[in-house]
């Protein structure tokens, strides 16, 4: 669960190239692309994200995500990686707020961002399996 309730909305669409499982069930190739339209978070902070962007691939058997943004209040880029093996995950987020005193407020509270003005994000550990 995630330590502070949200609420969002919009639309997600999945769009699978290609995908290979091995008889273990993981995968041995992903190429796709999953996008979040019209996107909004009502809680805990009302933002206007609008068109999420991952690019997902596999790459030395971990699932990544590029991931990015096209427009709205929040500038996002950054890469996750998923081992489906193992659970192992690493994120490395920029965030940067566009226009929007609130967020800007609220990320600020995550430290000095760097000299172009994003908020960097670097988190690693490891997913339950089943």
């Amino acid at each position: 669960a995630l330590p502070v309730p949200v609420q969002a909305d919009g639309r997600l669409a999945l769009a699978v190239e290609r995908a290979v499982l091995g008889p273990d069930g993981l995968p041995r190739e992903l190429e796709g692309q999953l996008e979040w339209r019209e996107a909004r978070l009502q809680s805990p902070l009302a933002l206007r994200l609008e068109h999420l962007v991952a690019e997902l691939a596999l790459e030395e058997a971990e699932l990544v995500a590029r991931l990015s943004d096209r427009g709205g209040d929040l500038d996002l880029g950054g890469t996750a990686w998923l081992d489906p093996a193992n659970g192992r995950y690493r994120l490395e987020l920029q965030l940067r707020a566009r226009d929007n005193p609130e967020l800007r407020d609220s990320l600020a509270l995550m430290g000095r961002p760097d000299a172009r003005g994003y908020h960097n994000v670097n988190r690693s550990g490891r997913l339950p399996l089943p």
